[in-house]
């Protein structure tokens, strides 16, 4: 997890470095596709919301928006 310079206003940037076969989990950079750290951040959330909103997305994946289009066959 990364911080940008401007946090809260923008969300840090969060990626896996171990490898993870996910539906929303590039298997090429290990970017997460998750709406706590895209266009509908909301400068309120704290870190803990987002770490609590990557657990569930790894419990409960989105297939609807994917980045491993492999793990979305299964």
């Amino acid at each position: 997890m990364e911080f940008v310079s401007n946090y809260p206003e923008e969300p840090p940037s969060i990626n896996f470095v171990t490898k993870i076969y996910h539906p929303n989990i590039s298997p090429n950079d290990g970017a997460i596709c998750i709406s706590s750290k895209s266009s509908d951040w909301d400068n309120h959330r704290n870190i803990v919301n987002i770490i609590y909103s990557i657990f569930d997305l790894l419990q409960k994946p989105n297939l609807e928006h994917g980045l491993n289009k492999d793990a979305l066959l299964l």
